[in-house]
């Protein structure tokens, strides 16, 4: 059993975060992973880190961070997406963060975007 959840951006609006809010909650019953299936963006020289507020927490450079995939801009099909755990049994909204370094705050690209994410039991 898996779906799917596509996130986009015009141009103007993107900054970085993506958000989708359900007017009614999924409700996840048993264990869940997450991966990145499909990220369009226009080609950019550094990967790009995404973050989301469904994962659980990992560690990157010895800082817990709700890490979802550091991406590379020139594959848009992710040939095998990494799935981490789902940290939530109901999601009445995802937020996805993008940064340019795991420690920055802001994401200086202004580009349109179109992320697909990949829900799938575990």
């Amino acid at each position: 059993m898996s779906f799917f959840v596509t996130f986009e951006s015009k141009q103007e609006a993107f900054k970085g975060l993506l958000q989708t809010h359900f007017n009614r909650p999924l409700r996840l019953r048993g264990e869940w992973e997450v991966g990145i299936a499909m990220l369009y963006m226009p080609l950019t020289a550094s990967p790009i880190w995404a973050f989301s507020n469904i994962v659980e927490f990992t560690y990157v450079n010895e800082v817990p961070m709700q890490l979802l995939g550091v991406l590379d801009s020139n594959d848009h099909k992710i040939k095998k997406p990494l799935y981490f755990k789902v940290c939530k049994k109901t999601i009445s909204n995802i937020n996805m963060d993008f940064k340019q370094d795991p420690k920055s705050d802001n994401f200086t690209l202004e580009t349109p975007i179109v992320c697909i994410l990949h829900f799938r039991k575990a």
